[in-house]
């Protein structure tokens, strides 16, 4: 970790790291992350759950309605965009308030809608900020990991997303019927305004960062002590990254397909957007299939929540199994996420869709965690930010057009027993590459090192 001149004392970020001594700075940041992985998600939840109440007192039919979640999810790709390269350029920390604030505004602005139009452009405007703010999270939550725990620490953090939806729909089951469809965007949106203060003192930037940029050498010293107490660092202290992270690397998207990139990425963001059209799917109409099949909208609510919070607990799985037995391994859950789905479609009874349901939600939902914990350590600290919100805000082609087909099958009343079908469909094509990126990963990833190892650490071309 430390390595001596005679007159100059070097310190690798990346073994200070690895070797993490503070458990209370390590519990901070993962509730934090948590937290703020909740709030997004009653956030994005939030139309979801109000749709069957709208759709009846607008006079509005699936399909119209859903252009309205189509419109929240291009917001998505286009924040993934921008807050990307924005936390590669004023830092993950900055940019992550910047996306908090943006969204919580024009959330609150929904709770004045009075019509379809104007709730379209509203839910544009406010998930161009939440489109940044998760995987600016993730990335941060990724650098101060340690290889053998990157998994775990990004799932536990990630949990809170599944975990929030499902939150959302036990309060919109409560809150909708007594308070009316706005009380749910008033939540949305005053919830992360009264955590931003926690935020900004109590989540740090990523010193990885920091030092590869070589900014506010202060900062990095401070976060250093944080991160192992009793370290020796004096005037002259040089800190550095190891491997690929020891150079600046400016972001163009040549370098997102150097090396094995060139087959990784491209295979990365085809599985994003597949999973994506099928995990939007069920956000945004799962409510109303449930409505649709005889539920009331409170029971919709709940069956739906069992749903996210089964996905909540799959989560955590999918970050132990990676860590423990590597990306092959995690090939079995779009294979249970293909078979859980087609089997929605033939309900017998309130137990066996609950059951369904269940399991369901923890292999779709647990699908998606892959990308989730794996994508960024595909790239090195210089452009991971960027890299990772590309591909999250690609994602939302899928996330897009889910929900839009979605609403127009409905409306044509195609049987629920198909609509699962094809999204069971698409689930199975996505085993396919999940398996190619496993055997790839394998491949590239020396026997002896930790399965959670980024990519900067194996041989790439420059």
């Amino acid at each position: 970790m430390v390595a001596n001149t005679p007159n100059l004392q070097k310190v690798s970020i990346t073994q200070v790291i690895e070797n993490i001594a503070n458990k209370k700075f390590v519990a901070n940041l993962l509730i934090m992350g948590f937290l703020l992985s909740i709030i997004e998600a009653i956030d994005v939840a939030a139309l979801a759950y109000v749709a069957p109440v709208l759709m009846k007192q607008w006079v509005i039919p699936a399909k119209v309605f859903g252009a309205v979640f189509g419109a929240g999810t291009f917001g998505l790709m286009v924040g993934g965009f921008i807050f990307g390269f924005l936390g590669d350029r004023i830092g993950r920390k900055k940019t992550l308030m910047i996306g908090i604030v943006w969204f919580s505004i024009f959330t609150l602005s929904c709770v004045w809608a009075n019509s379809v139009h104007v709730l379209f452009y509203l839910r544009f405007l406010a998930c161009v900020g939440l489109g940044g703010t998760v995987p600016l999270t993730i990335v941060l939550v990724n650098e101060y990991a340690p290889s053998r725990l990157r998994g775990r620490w990004v799932a536990g953090m990630f949990m809170g997303f599944s975990g929030g939806q499902g939150v959302g729909g036990i309060l919109a089951a409560w809150l909708i019927p007594t308070f009316g469809w706005q009380s749910t965007f008033i939540l949305g949106g005053t919830v992360p305004l009264l955590i931003l203060i926690a935020i900004y003192f109590r989540v740090p930037e990523s010193v990885k960062y920091l030092v590869v940029k070589n900014r506010d050498r202060d900062e990095v010293v401070r976060l250093v002590r944080l991160l192992q107490p009793g370290i020796a660092v004096g005037p002259d202290t040089v800190f550095f990254a190891e491997g690929g992270e020891m150079k600046e690397v400016i972001f163009t998207p040549k370098v997102l397909f150097a090396g094995v990139l060139a087959i990784a990425t491209p295979l990365i963001w085809v599985f994003y957007i597949l999973n994506s059209s099928t995990v939007y799917f069920f956000n945004s109409w799962l409510p109303q299939l449930q409505v649709a099949s005889g539920f009331s909208v409170s029971h919709a609510s709940l069956l739906t929540s069992v749903y996210q919070f089964s996905g909540m607990v799959c989560t955590l799985a999918v970050g132990w199994l990676f860590d423990k037995r590597g990306m092959l391994a995690l090939v079995i859950l779009p294979l249970f996420a293909c078979l859980s789905v087609a089997v929605l479609g033939y309900p017998k009874s309130v137990v066996f869709m609950v059951i369904n349901i269940l399991f369901a939600g923890f292999f779709v939902v647990g699908t998606q965690a892959i990308l989730t914990i794996t994508t960024p350590i595909w790239y090195p600290t210089g452009y991971r930010s960027s890299a990772n919100g590309l591909a999250m805000g690609l994602a939302k082609i899928g996330s897009i057009s889910g929900p839009i087909i979605g609403g127009v099958l409905i409306s044509a009343n195609l049987p629920l027993k198909n609509l699962y079908l094809l999204n069971s469909i698409v689930l199975g094509i996505a085993v396919f590459i999940v398996l190619i990126l496993a055997l790839l990963y394998q491949r590239h990833y020396p026997q002896s090192t930790p399965v959670g190892k980024t990519i900067e650490q194996m041989n790439l071309p420059d």
